[in-house]
């Protein structure tokens, strides 16, 4: 019985730091991604 919480115990863990890691990823990429793409008004004002 023990174990079995145990077991369950680090099982949850895993799926935290896992799930955590994914949000960290999507929410830096997108800060990422942000900051490369140009802004709207810059490209507005360049005639060609």
């Amino acid at each position: 019985m023990i174990h079995t919480i145990r077991l369950r115990l680090i099982r949850n863990a895993w799926y935290f730091h896992y799930a955590l890691r994914f949000v960290l990823k999507v929410v830096c990429g997108n800060f990422v991604v942000a900051l490369l793409t140009p802004k709207c008004g810059v490209r507005n004002k360049v005639k060609f």
